[in-house]
């Protein structure tokens, strides 16, 4: 994702189970303070829905609104959940994300582990499905202002659907033209392998990246969790293995 503007300080965002959505501001210089301009003294602390909700992922729109994704559960039920705050730390009331209650119905679980913003101030979500107890990976696309961009995927959405393997994502980035590089894990029944993938602008899968349009590592056992994209479009990506 492109990285927006930031007033003086560092905004970090930190999962809070059983209270909300917590984000804290940080004024950046030698001493660490709170910034007690941004929201109340410096913390912002929002509910999303009637159980637990927990925030994984933060961008910063070019400006200066604060993107936050993550999921919300309710009882044995999670579904996706994205806010946006201004500046000041206060929710934006013109932020129209409205299709968690949509994603519950379909799916048993729906774990949104990271956010990009697109040049074009485009959201792209990423995490994974679960039904059945099976993981799919899955990317959801909204407009600035939170609408689903129905033309990504199907209505918004894409699975990344594969009867042999189980997959999710756990970062992402966008390109200029608005393809979408996304990295996580390949589960084979057995093992977990750390993998690429990226996908057009409409959401199809790049055939030409990797081989049909994915990487996977399977020399190790692992995944990855981080990515980022040097100025020659080479991808970085990290994470762990196992043994």
């Amino acid at each position: 994702f492109r990285k927006g503007t930031m007033r003086s300080y560092l905004t970090a965002v930190i999962a809070a189970a059983f209270l909300g959505v917590l984000i804290i501001a940080f004024p950046v210089s030698a001493e660490i303070n709170l910034d007690e301009s941004f929201g109340s003294n410096g913390i912002t602390l929002t509910s999303v829905g009637r159980g637990h909700d927990k925030a994984y992922s933060i961008v910063i729109q070019e400006n200066g609104m604060i993107v936050v994704a993550g999921s919300s559960a309710e009882g044995t039920q999670a579904t996706m959940a994205l806010v946006r705050y201004t500046p000041d730390g206060l929710l934006d009331p013109e932020f129209n994300f409205a299709s968690g209650p949509v994603f519950r119905a379909l799916y048993e679980q729906v774990q949104i582990e990271s956010a990009g913003v697109g040049i074009d101030g485009r959201i792209v979500l990423g995490g994974y499905v679960i039904n059945d107890g099976r993981r799919t990976g899955v990317l959801v696309r909204t407009y600035e202002n939170g609408l689903v961009d129905e033309s990504f995927g199907l209505n918004g959405t894409v699975l990344l659907e594969d009867t042999k393997r189980e997959t999710g994502f756990y970062d992402l980035e966008i390109d200029p033209d608005g393809s979408v590089t996304a990295v996580g894990f390949s589960f084979n029944g057995e093992i977990e392998n750390p993998f690429v993938t990226r996908f057009r602008n409409d959401g199809t899968i790049d055939s030409s990246f990797g081989q049909d349009g994915m990487i996977i590592d399977t020399q190790v056992a692992g995944r990855y969790q981080g990515m980022a994209v040097g100025p020659a479009g080479s991808v970085l990506a990290c994470g762990y293995v196992i043994g």
